[in-house]
């Protein structure tokens, strides 16, 4: 499913915190074990319910892009909060795989209009989730974009 964000409001405890990538809720080609965690996290982003967003994210959570290099989300969640803009955000060409028991990846081509600290996001970047199950909750523990050349 193609899913178009507008202006991402970062008011309140936690910005989507990203994680960039889970400001998409992008539904998978097939059922899996995450896909009700992947919804739960989009419907908490539309509500803008900080609270239930953070449950979505493993303690020691790691987000890289080029605009925030290597961060705990512990770290990235405050300052994306204040100094993520994002306009618009088309996504695309959802994958899903399973890389071992309790622990799949996820992907997909984001093409981003916005702003981190005022300066501009990538144009296109491959973003990849990594999932584990822990204590029987689906929880995010990568998020990472890869930068690309434009379509």
């Amino acid at each position: 499913m193609k899913r178009l964000v507008r202006r991402m409001a970062f008011t309140g405890a936690l910005g989507a915190g990203v994680v960039f990538a889970l400001l998409h809720s992008v539904q998978a080609n097939s059922p899996s074990p995450i896909q009700e965690a992947i919804d739960e996290i989009g419907a908490a982003f539309a509500r803008q319910d900080f609270d239930e967003i953070k449950t979505f994210f493993a303690p020691d959570h790691l987000v890289v892009t080029t605009y925030t290099g290597v961060s705990p989300v512990s770290e990235y969640l405050p300052d994306a909060i204040e100094n993520l803009d994002i306009r618009s955000a088309k996504v695309e060409d959802h994958q899903l795989v399973k890389l071992g028991p309790g622990v799949y990846m996820r992907t997909y081509y984001v093409e981003n209009q916005g702003t981190f600290h005022g300066k501009t996001l990538p144009e296109r970047v491959l973003a990849t989730q990594i999932w584990v199950q822990r204590d029987g909750k689906w929880v995010q523990r990568l998020y990472q974009e890869t930068p690309l050349a434009p379509k």
